[in-house]
């Protein structure tokens, strides 16, 4: 097959990189066949437009259709020779591959990455070819076998999670956790179905004033059931007793069935982020675990870890800036002040009669 254009030059290789990087990833060997046929047939949105020699015309009756890999390569020709728009020295693939780039340097959101592309697509002239989303720019990527391909680091930048190193937990360097502890069955840990072991029977209740949610006094069901706390009415909930046992552990085997039950599919499954996004809305379940697939998981009695260096640490963050009063991060608010005299029978901390409140003992 020949593609030279009268006099001897390729059609824009020289002028056009993204062009002629597309023809690298596509390797020496393509173009032989049926494929070479439709490649001459490409209607190149470029100036140097190939006509082929009246010799070369094929039989259109008899060309077959490309395959769809080849038809993968013709779109990416089409997209490093397609004006961005009328008029444009920058082509829809030039586009995509410097956003990328800007993307990947700066840790661009995807959603901040979307806004970008959508402002560029109504500024430019109507007639453009800028890919609004990023969606759309992977799949072109992902054709010119440059699949998107999220790789773990490390929080202080020390190391990337790949080839040797893919497999470590903590960092080689400064030893800083890879991954965030959750329930190893994915119970979400936050809202108001955080407890694992409450699991759909929760007592926890929002703050009326400061509004978030709270489990004070739910671990009174924890107690021996002649606990003194659990009759106390005065220094916990005011007028409040417990009489509620703590719940049942369930056994592996019980939580597998109920995610059964309730249909909740793994990651690797087909829409399953539109269908657990349903399941999900009334149970702490995000999704079912990978690790429900090895044979003695339904039977470990850890499923799951408490981060206890960042607990100690929010624990401690939070006492000492209240005890300090430090601006912006203590918990001595006016909101918590209002919530103590709804909840609580401690006079001493109740607003005094100028509206100030006197400090937390």
């Amino acid at each position: 097959m020949s593609s030279d254009l009268p006099g001897g030059t390729q059609p824009g290789l020289g002028d056009n990189p993204y062009r002629q990087m597309v023809l690298d990833a596509a390797g020496s060997n393509f173009g032989k066949g049926s494929s070479s046929q439709c490649y001459r047939n490409i209607k190149h949105e470029s100036p140097y437009h190939y006509e082929p020699l009246m010799e070369e015309v094929p039989d259109l009756s008899m060309e077959e259709e490309p395959n769809p890999d080849s038809q993968r390569f013709y779109d990416l020709l089409q997209s490093a020779d397609r004006e961005l728009y009328p008029g444009s020295s920058f082509s829809q693939l030039a586009l995509v591959s410097r956003m990328l780039n800007i993307k990947m340097e700066n840790t661009l959101s995807q959603r901040g990455y979307n806004q970008m592309m959508q402002l560029f697509k109504e500024a430019l002239p109507e007639a453009n070819h800028v890919l609004d989303n990023y969606c759309h720019t992977k799949k072109l990527v992902c054709s010119l076998g440059l699949p998107v391909k999220k790789i773990d680091c490390c929080n202080s930048g020390c190391i990337l999670y790949w080839d040797d190193d893919k497999d470590l937990t903590s960092c080689k360097f400064c030893g800083y956790e890879r991954y965030k502890r959750h329930v190893g069955s994915r119970w979400s840990t936050s809202g108001n179905l955080a407890c694992p072991y409450c699991m759909d029977e929760p007592q926890s209740f929002r703050l009326h004033y400061g509004g978030k949610t709270t489990w004070f006094d739910s671990h009174m069901m924890f107690l021996d059931q002649n606990h003194p706390f659990r009759k106390d009415r005065k220094n916990f909930l005011k007028g409040h007793t417990v009489t509620r046992s703590s719940p049942p552990v369930r056994t592996g085997q019980e939580i597998l069935n109920h995610i059964c039950e309730l249909g909740i599919t793994k990651v690797t499954d087909l829409d399953v982020e539109e269908v657990n996004k349903r399941l999900c809305k009334s149970c702490g379940w995000k999704k079912r675990s990978i690790f429900w697939d090895l044979p003695y998981w339904s039977s470990n009695m850890i499923r799951h870890n408490l981060d206890v260096m960042h607990i100690e640490k929010n624990v401690f963050d939070n006492v000492f800036s209240t005890v300090l009063n430090v601006d912006g991060k203590t918990k001595n608010d006016p909101k918590a002040r209002q919530d103590v005299a709804k909840y609580c029978d401690w006079s001493q901390l109740a607003r005094n009669p100028d509206g100030s409140y006197p400090k937390a003992a």
